[in-house]
């Protein structure tokens, strides 16, 4: 192209000008040039980022299209345009097109990036990438305009070089490296040519596209097959010289023989193994139309709408996938070929919108072929659609189904349909050879060559690679997963500056890694960050073309690559970038085993359909622009959105002048576009974070924006709020000052009031004190619930003291232990309990009545505790079996009452109820809650609490304002007033103002009966998270009959005023917005530690490095939860309840709430049984016991995957809990054969 200087001269000038770029070729390189030819200013066509379209470029010049000022071809030079003839050979035919369209072979086979991430087929996105081996112009990203020898007279043709180095051996190295240069030089430039032999070549910027280059040069030059897999090792020009030299056979065989013409050509041919994967899928969906594949093709300029349609009905009879439908005989699926006909183009009329709107209009046009599934059976599998937006601005619209065209065929059928249409508008005779080769061909070669045999020890390898892999990718979604995903999908983009990539590219090959490496590597960690999950699979597709003879097919050749990526958080980045290019590159080695074959071998017997949920592919070529085609017409090849999508999530990459673009296409049933958006924000981050300190732990690696961290942080933290310190005696002590004649506390026909209750409690202390009870001095506790317990726990608090529930209803080896443990010096029981207490050295027993019958001083005692001394210590099960004492003030239990006063507005009107045990710390909210307020505390008898019938009559008769319950005793408490009821006895609770649930999950689904009944007013119902290691409360959430219709688990609000709730992963960092962590909260509630166990303490007591006062300790709650978009945490469970049953994990919660939509279910419980040693299953419990095994089999099946499927149901006509009204699974009996199924 010259410049706008020369665009004017003459013919003489002209001419001279040519001569002079002749010359200077072979003086400066030393070759013959064939062709020059002048263009015009601004006539070589180039992509939008500006990079020449040499393709292109050399087609219009054959075609006559380019504006040629001036040409020149040197004397007796052959013409560029030869007689087609027949091939004998895919090689020969691509050759032979190469010669006729002024494309190379490699060019005209739609070389792509064979060894690893071609866009999957449904993405239409492959682009072609210059290989020649005859005219060798350099590669756009060497940027060298170099040129080599002429197509007419090569200087060393395919089968000379091979026989010369054959004839030589001595010299074979040498020789063998001097060619190879020559080729890396054509493929990345001259820079890397004069690199020393010992560079490795992804130190020169070997990349996946440019070893498919590389490979197909070395094979059409030598007839030496050598892997992609091989040139993206660290292999350099000697060692691959070398290597050649070595393995070389005398016939030059590839590691695979090629693909040949059927014997039979006509007639039916078994199916590939593609696409019987598809028919199976398209078996399980019939409605899908995930495998359609919408592509577009903007055409601009006049065009000849005869000429188009004959260039597509040529196309259709070039290729028989075009024209095939399929039959299932016996269980077997068979390609059916049919007659070419001529194409019917229906043509469209549309407005012509601006730019945006257009690029929509064309989406809905994709969304409306979806709606129109394509029969396999009937056909067609491929449509056209012309849309003429004005005279010269036409779109052509073309859908194919995935089973008979992928990604790479659809840039074989652009070029090609670019070559016909020139030919065709211009009265020419079509200039491309015959097919050599056609799709059944293809077919017929895996059924020959990819027996069981031939593959074992491939499938041996998969087998081993993939044995005991993580299940699919667990990202928590913003929606329940329904019970079969629809093929609903949605895109959403974003773009990774340029100079953000050239850093990442630098980093690459500075590792060794291409950029598919690169990338696999940053979205593996986002991935790990947003699951928790350091070992996964994450899937990936092979173009499938590396088998000799397939690269001008036109079918579906795509196979699926599972990459097993594993993350410990200690790794580095650069170690990451290690493991995943071994990875990579031991995968693309085995990788032309069918995908089936290696889900068969990993998963025996499954009934999971995928190795993988999530999936990535790159394109990392430039999408042709504005092509020409002839007659001033331009071509550029587009891709749609047709808002399908086959998996969770798939991203695509593909490179551009801006940067690289980043597609996910996602599942609509299960992700929000906001989700996917900040995931693809982390993906950036990330990639900023590896470039920036490549020596960086995963775990320490950034994932959130600034802006992100500090809204997890702190804008969902409240702003601390510092109460006034005060014990819980002087709270006490002021309410009676104030109220001293109200009843404060009743038991049966029992009752207290304020002034009774002080005067009591004060007697207990001078006794309590006379025996050394002070200050940090614990007190064991073993009462039966009345009056006598209230006045015993407030007279230890007086006598300054703190106390240790024993539940007398334990057994008594746990009394033992907790007093041991304790070393408590003292127990105060009562006379009927005294031989529940355990003999403990150091311990002396105390009855109540011995020390009310002592005469004391009913005066308050003159020793005062203060607000950091010790109140109580609750013991917890431990993970271990050894349960842990847990240390809490005065002041963590009176600033709980002040955090929440906002909330509630508790007053001296308010009835509440001790239900829970005193070795619950629920019952310290309800204790407290009446006597701090003025309020009436209604001691619940034991049997009471054990019965929801009793308990609701109580609840009516003693006009309870505030309910405390666990969400499974308010369950059975809902059963009973449903029971009653429906026989016309349901007690009124017109008094009830509040229902406050903690001590386990709340399933708000399970709250409808109750609304139904009773409406969302008032009582108000509010969840309330907590943990005795942080005072009883964390959260606060109303909830509503609104919250009914809310996917998810159970919905905790957010933290109380003076608490901070941090969500962390396994590395302490703080996890994004909507991302499972686990639960640490801060602030004046967290309790001091563990009893006497300091290095539990450190353990689970860390140190705060986020909240706003130095010093303080976070707790470790073993929970999992995420944060809403609305900033309000979301309860996901405990973390030991996830299990990992043979390979799979498995969250417990996720059966059981299936499990929950049953209609005949009221109540279930799923657990992990090892009833014999070493053969673990899950066992779920439903009540009531009259529930079939078999329907409830069938209803989780029709949910669940298999493996999540219990293998034993035990129907109970009730659940057995705990004193503390939680579920005591330990309770749950052993299956039986009478008892399950």
């Amino acid at each position: 192209e010259v410049g706008r200087d020369l665009a004017e001269a003459d013919a003489t000038v002209l001419a001279a000008v040519a001569n002079g770029l002749r010359q200077a070729l072979a003086r400066e390189l030393e070759v013959q040039t064939h062709t020059v030819a002048l263009l015009a200013p601004g006539a070589v066509p180039k992509t939008s980022s500006g990079k020449i379209q040499r393709f292109a470029c050399r087609a219009a010049l054959v075609s006559g299209e380019l504006s040629v000022l001036w040409r020149s071809e040197a004397a007796g030079a052959e013409p560029l345009v030869r007689a087609p003839v027949v091939p004998v050979s895919e090689e020969k035919a691509a050759e032979q097109f190469g010669a006729t369209a002024g494309v190379s072979a490699a060019e005209a086979t739609a070389s792509s990036d064979a060894t690893v991430n071609p866009f999957s087929a449904k993405d239409g996105s492959e682009a072609t990438a210059s290989a020649d081996a005859t005219v060798n112009p350099s590669s756009a990203k060497g940027g060298s305009e170099a040129t080599a020898s002429a197509d007419a007279t090569p200087s060393t043709g395919a089968l000379p070089d091979a026989s010369r180095i054959a004839a030589s051996p001595a010299r074979s190295v040498e020789e063998l490296e001097r060619i190879l240069r020559e080729e890396l030089t054509a493929v990345l430039g001259a820079e890397a040519g004069i690199q020393g032999s010992d560079v490795p070549l992804t130190q020169l910027g070997m990349d996946s596209l440019a070893a498919a280059d590389l490979q197909a040069r070395i094979e059409k030059r030598l007839g030496m097959r050598v892997s992609a897999a091989t040139l993206l090792q660290d292999v350099t020009l000697q060692g691959l010289a070398a290597s050649l030299a070595q393995g070389r056979t005398a016939t030059g065989l590839a590691a695979l023989p090629p693909v040949q013409r059927r014997s039979t050509p006509a007639g039916m041919t078994p199916a590939s193994f593609s696409q019987q994967r598809l028919w199976f899928l398209q078996q399980l969906a019939p409605e899908s139309t995930a495998y359609h594949v919408p592509v577009s093709l903007s055409l601009r300029g006049p065009l000849v709408p005869e000429a188009l349609s004959r260039s597509l009905s040529e196309l259709v009879r070039r290729h028989e996938a075009l024209r095939t439908t399929f039959v299932a005989r016996d269980g077997v699926l068979f390609q059916q070929v049919h007659a070419p006909s001529p194409v019917s183009l229906t043509v469209e009329d549309v407005a012509s919108p601006d730019s945006v709107s257009r690029e929509a209009l064309l989406d809905a046009w994709a969304v409306r072929d979806a709606q129109s599934p394509m029969d396999m059976f009937t056909g067609p599998l491929l449509r056209f659609v012309l849309l003429r937006f004005a005279p010269d601005d036409h779109v052509l619209l073309v859908f194919v189904h995935h089973l008979i065209a992928d990604g790479w065929s659809v840039a074989v059928l652009s070029r090609e349909l670019a070559a016909l249409y020139g030919a065709f508008a211009t009265q020419r005779p079509s200039p491309l050879p015959e097919p050599a080769l056609q799709y059944g061909d293809f077919a017929a070669w895996q059924q020959t060559h990819l027996t069981a045999q031939a593959l074992a020890p491939e499938l041996a390898w998969w087998k081993q690679t993939l044995s005991g892999a993580s299940s699919l990718l667990s990202i928590t979604t913003d929606k329940l997963r329904p019970q079969r995903l629809s093929s609903h999908g949605a895109r959403r983009l974003r773009v990774l500056p340029a100079p953000l990539m050239a850093k990442l590219n630098a980093l690459g090959r500075r590792e060794g890694a291409t950029p598919f490496m690169m990338l696999v590597a940053a979205l593996g960690t986002v991935l790990h960050r947003w699951s928790g999950q350091t070992d996964f699979i994450l899937g990936s597709a092979t173009s499938g073309r590396d088998v000799p003879g397939t690269r001008s097919l036109v079918g579906d050749c795509t196979n699926f690559l599972p990459l097993r990526l594993r993350l410990p958080s200690d790794t580095t980045v650069t170690g990451l970038l290690a493991s995943v290019k071994q990875t990579t590159l031991e995968a693309l080695a085995h990788g032309y085993v069918p995908y089936d074959h290696v889900l068969a071998v990993a998963q025996p017997g499954s009934q999971r359909r995928e190795l993988y949920n999530v999936a990535f592919v790159l394109d990392d070529y430039a999408i042709p622009r504005a092509q020409p085609v002839g007659g001033g017409l331009t071509l550029d090849v587009g891709l749609l959105d047709n808002r399908t999508t086959e998996l969770d999530m798939t991203f695509e990459a593909v490179p551009g002048p801006d940067g690289l673009l980043i597609g996910c296409k996602y599942a609509t049933d299960l992700f929000e576009p906001e989700t996917i958006d900040r995931l693809l924000s982390h993906l950036e981050v990330v990639v900023g974070g590896m470039v920036a300190a490549p020596e960086t732990k995963l775990s320490e690696l950034s994932v959130m924006t600034e802006a992100e961290r500090h809204q997890v942080l702190h804008g969902w933290n409240p702003p601390v709020e510092p109460f006034p310190t005060s014990t819980l005696v002087e709270r006490f002590e002021a309410q009676v000052e104030r109220t001293p004649d109200a009843i404060a506390v009743t038991f049966e026909l029992r009752q207290l009031t304020y002034r009774e209750l002080d005067a009591r409690a004060n007697q207990l202390a001078h006794v309590l004190q006379a025996r050394g009870v002070g200050p940090e001095v614990l007190v064991g506790v073993c009462l039966e619930r009345g009056v006598e317990l209230v006045v015993t726990l407030l007279g230890i608090l007086k006598a300054g003291g703190a106390y240790l529930p024993l539940d007398s209803a334990h057994p008594r080896e746990h009394l033992a232990f907790l007093l041991e443990d304790a070393r408590s010096p003292l127990v105060l029981t009562q006379a009927s309990l005294e031989d529940r207490v355990p003999s403990v050295d150091g311990t002396s027993v105390l009855t109540f009545e011995a020390a009310m019958a002592s005469g004391a001083s009913p005066e308050r005692p003159s020793h005062r505790s203060v607000p950091g001394d010790l109140a109580y210590v609750i013991y917890t099960s431990g993970s271990t079996g050894r349960p842990k004492g847990v240390m809490v003030q005065h002041d963590h239990v009176t600033r709980l009452f002040s955090a929440t006063d906002a909330k509630f507005h508790f007053g001296p009107a308010d009835v509440w109820t001790l239900f829970h045990s005193y070795a619950f710390d629920f019952s310290v909210w309800e204790l407290w809650g009446a006597l701090l307020y003025g309020g009436r505390l209604v001691v619940v008898p034991y049997f009471v609490s054990r019965s929801p019938q009793a308990f609701l009559r109580l609840l009516a008769d003693e006009g309870v304002t505030v309910l405390n319950q666990t969400p499974t005793a308010f369950r059975q408490l809902l059963h009973a007033e449903q029971q009653a009821a429906s026989q016309g006895e349901a007690p009124a609770l017109a008094a009830l103002r509040y229902v406050i649930f903690g001590g386990e999950a709340l399933d708000l689904a399970s709250l409808r009966p109750w609304f139904e009944r009773h409406g969302d007013v008032r009582p108000q119902l509010v969840n309330m998270y907590g943990i005795t290691e942080t005072t009883v409360h964390v959260t606060w959430r109303p909830v509503g009959l609104a919250d009914l219709e809310r996917p998810g688990a159970s919905v905790i609000g957010q933290p109380i005023a003076d608490l901070q709730l941090y969500l962390l992963d396994a590395a302490g960092q703080p996890v994004p917005l909507g991302v499972p962590g686990e639960i640490h909260v801060g602030g004046a509630g967290v309790a001091r530690g563990y009893l006497r166990r300091p290095e539990l303490t450190a353990s689970r007591f860390v140190d705060d490095r986020f909240g706003p006062v130095p010093g303080r300790k976070l707790y470790r709650a073993g929970d999992l939860a995420r944060r809403l978009p609305s900033g309000e945490l979301e309860y996901l469970g405990r973390i030991d309840h996830q299990v990992k049953l043979r390979g799979f994990r498995i969250e417990l919660g996720e059966i059981e709430s299936s499990l929950s939509t049953h209609p005949d279910v009221r109540e279930t419980v799923v657990i992990v049984r090892e009833d014999v040693p070493g053969e673990q299953r899950l066992v779920a419990y439903v009540v009531p016991a009259t529930v079939e095994a078999s329907a409830l089999r069938e209803h989780l099946r029709a949910r669940l995957p298999e493996y999540m499927v219990p293998a034993a149901f035990v129907g109970l006509e009730a659940l057995p809990l705990t004193t503390n009204g939680k579920v005591d699974r330990r309770e749950l009996p052993a299956p039986t054969a009478s008892t399950s199924s």
